[in-house]
């Protein structure tokens, strides 16, 4: 299975909940995520494409989870894997030793919900700003599924120019160009 999604960064952040909440979607209570993301060290990080294994250790309500992503068509179209890990700091090591670094830090506070099939992510992303992102987990075409849930988020009022086509790491590394300490 395949996490296909697009993304999009919210001028009001409000009025979108309000939105969501009038389709009769219910968000979770805040949730903060702190991840680590490692790829090989000799790795372009910008450079996406899918022979590229990147390794995400993500720390979340006392538990560390380990995923695996793989980009397919582009960043927001991977096959994606994970596991609860319990010693993040072995994991760590363990990437170092198979030639892994990691290359950016980031942290953010998540309001998710579900609406018929898509998970909906409301994030407010430290040095970034607040954003939405729409899901679907599907073995299909990935450009198709991007553009049903692309028109879905213009359905609820974001404009195409608002539209985010790379990851939160990726805008992290863009920002900072180097891990966050």
């Amino acid at each position: 299975m395949k996490e296909i999604e697009v993304k999009a960064k919210l001028k009001d952040p409000d009025f979108m909940m309000n939105k969501l909440k009038d389709l009769g979607c219910e968000f979770s209570e805040p949730i903060v995520q702190k991840d680590k993301i490692f790829l090989e060290k000799n790795e372009d990080f910008l450079n996406v494409n899918s022979e590229r294994n990147v390794f995400r250790i993500r720390e979340q309500n006392g538990k560390f989870i380990l995923t695996l992503k793989k980009a397919q068509s582009n960043e927001l179209d991977c096959i994606e894997r994970e596991t609860v890990i319990e010693d993040a700091e072995q994991i760590k090591d363990m990437l170092t030793y198979l030639g892994y670094k990691e290359f950016v830090r980031y942290s953010k506070k998540r309001k998710k919900c579900k609406y018929k099939e898509y998970e909906i992510c409301l994030d407010e992303v430290d040095e970034l700003g607040t954003f939405i992102e729409v899901e679907r987990m599907s073995e299909d075409d990935a450009s198709k599924i991007q553009e049903e849930l692309l028109k879905f988020l213009l359905s609820l009022g974001i404009e195409k120019e608002d539209m985010i086509v790379k990851g939160y790491d990726t805008m992290i590394f863009k920002q900072k160009g180097e891990i966050n300490e």
